[in-house]
């Protein structure tokens, strides 16, 4: 089971923002994750900037 669990936000910190987007990445992150949360939340490339900034924005949550 994936245990650490990273938060990647964007936009404004209000959660009532339309703009605001919340993707939870795990350690464990699969190519159906990837799949998932495009088709659910459109935001292919964020998930891509979220990784070039990984070592720069990461929260563990635990």
């Amino acid at each position: 089971m994936c245990k650490n669990k990273h938060y990647y936000s964007t936009g404004p910190s209000h959660a009532n923002s339309k703009n605001f987007v919340t993707i939870l990445f795990l350690e464990c992150y699969t190519n159906y994750h990837v799949q998932f949360y495009r088709k659910k939340y459109h935001v292919q490339k964020f998930i891509a900037r979220s990784w070039q900034l990984t070592s720069q924005v990461e929260l563990e949550m635990r």
